[in-house]
């Protein structure tokens, strides 16, 4: 073969491979994780449009995009986080050395290498099935959505409840992304087996996966996040793109709306960069580059955002446990927490970082869920000594000891909190509920709600979403075993049939 047609067949091969556009894990892995590089998009030459208008509006064009090379920490065994969280380790015997053949097979089965036998690993408390969060069951079969090629079904990778019922004339509806970049807006009402019922709109958004999807306070439309580092908005009822930006060059897994300002959206990303958007204008209203960076030219992975009051961004990273406050005035962070990851109760020999965050603003309290399987609670009046001269409340659970930066909550009512875990259990917190005394004295809270048999085994649930139904409280779980399954409370449906 000459040199010139061993060229043209390398050139070919180059066209027709695929690349993939942001970090997904093995599981998360299929021929929609691939998308073709999507076209350039050119600047509209009309002026941005209104939040209302049923024009599309593609706002930035595209650029060639590299993935970002920080790499998401491992978390070590679950033995050894139960030693730190419960204080045990002063009564255990030395570590014996383990063989290759063990440590593999500790990887395979999820087994801890080191630490306690599995025989003495229960933990010092009961979880109580008999409160009101422990009466959450399954409803039926979880939903499963089918995909674009026969006999499969997609991967839902993101779930966001609407705020209210009034933009979903009265039925409690729910947005799922697939692998596939498509959204979905399912009846909750509707029973699983009539999934094709419980579809009301369906429409393909993006060529590639949708990881992150966040309602406007009004449900007028959705900020979508994709595995093409795209932020879009999107009004889903008519299937119109209303704003699109292409300036991350990660993933975009962090989407939060301004409560007090409809057209301003924050994203972050796994490039570290934070972005606040106003939907309204074409480039970004403010631009914080390496939020989280140690130097100038490391970068952290932007895992969550949240708006507190008075307009201030509070936001997490990969690699610490570390809180940041931003004053949008003048881009720069105003306050930071000390590292909840080594300073809580867990004593961490390293940094762990933080996969999500919610906020109560009536309790000025932000949770912080970490890869070291505990939930911090923060005061964000307090920054940045959120302490003060104690220690934060942890909340353990034995599921969440395995979590990764995927993991993600979901909080109603500022009370009841949902956490997804790494091993496909769904775990529920009352952050009300009294704690009992030996629990105090620890600072960690154990009384948890793991709903039964959530989805399969050791499987990654993607995200957690409260809502409201006819029949009360209602959780939506999305996990990678293809499953969306949802969760009402058997308590209030007695009561409501009952009355």
């Amino acid at each position: 073969m000459t040199p010139r047609k061993k060229r043209a067949n390398e050139l070919d091969a180059a066209q027709c491979t695929r690349v993939v556009r942001g970090t997904v894990t093995p599981s998360r892995a299929s021929r929609f994780f691939l998308p073709q590089t999507p076209p350039a998009r050119k600047h509209p030459s009309t002026p941005p449009l209104s939040i209302h208008c049923s024009t599309p509006y593609m706002a930035t064009p595209t650029s060639p995009h590299t993935p970002s090379d920080a790499e998401y920490p491992v978390s070590p065994s679950l033995g050894r986080k139960k030693q730190r969280v419960f204080a045990l380790h002063d009564t255990l015997p030395p570590i014996p050395r383990r063989s290759v053949s063990t440590a593999l097979w500790a990887m395979r089965t999820r087994t801890p290498m080191h630490g306690m036998p599995m025989r003495s690993m229960a933990l010092p408390y009961s979880t109580r099935t008999d409160t009101y969060l422990g009466s959450f069951s399954p409803h039926r079969c979880g939903y499963r959505i089918a995909s674009l090629h026969p006999h499969e079904t997609a991967t839902p990778l993101a779930a966001a409840h609407m705020h209210g019922s009034s933009a979903a004339d009265g039925i409690p509806c729910v947005a799922v992304g697939d692998d596939e970049g498509r959204v979905h807006l399912l009846d909750t009402s509707v029973d699983p087996d009539a999934i094709h019922s419980a579809v009301r709109h369906s429409a393909t958004l993006l060529e590639a996966s949708v990881f992150a999807l966040q309602w406007r306070a009004d449900d007028c439309v959705l900020a979508v996040g994709g595995s093409d580092y795209s932020v879009s908005v999107w009004d889903i009822a008519h299937s119109v793109c209303v704003a699109s930006y292409d300036r991350h060059q990660g993933s975009p897994r962090a989407l939060a709306w301004d409560p007090s300002a409809p057209s301003m959206l924050a994203s972050g990303a796994r490039d570290g960069d934070m972005y606040i958007w106003d939907v309204r204008m074409r480039d970004p209203a403010l631009y914080i580059a390496r939020a989280h960076a140690r130097s100038g030219k490391h970068r952290a992975g932007v895992t969550s955002v949240a708006f507190l009051q008075d307009r201030a961004v509070a936001s997490t990273c990969s690699e610490n446990g570390v809180v940041k406050l931003w004053d949008l005035r003048h881009a720069k962070a105003c306050a930071s927490s000390a590292d909840v990851s080594q300073r809580g109760v867990a004593r961490n020999t390293r940094a762990h970082g933080l996969s999500d965050l919610v906020y109560a603003p009536s309790r000025a309290r932000l949770y912080a869920s970490c890869t070291d399987g505990c939930i911090y609670t923060l005061d964000a009046s307090l920054l940045p000594d959120p302490w003060g001269r104690t220690e934060p409340i942890a909340y353990f659970s034995e599921a969440q000891g395995q979590n990764t930066l995927y993991a993600r909550m979901a909080l109603h009512q500022e009370r009841f909190l949902a956490l997804g875990c790494n091993s496909g259990d769904v775990v529920l917190w009352d952050t009300c509920a009294p704690l009992s005394a030996a629990d105090s004295a620890r600072r960690v809270a154990t009384n948890a709600a793991v709903l039964p048999r959530a989805h399969e085994t050791n499987v990654e649930v993607n995200s957690v979403s409260w809502g409201m139904s006819a029949h009360g409280m209602q959780l939506v779980s999305a996990c990678d075993d293809g499953t969306l399954q949802l969760w009402r409370s058997e308590k209030e449906e007695l009561c409501k049939f009952s009355g």
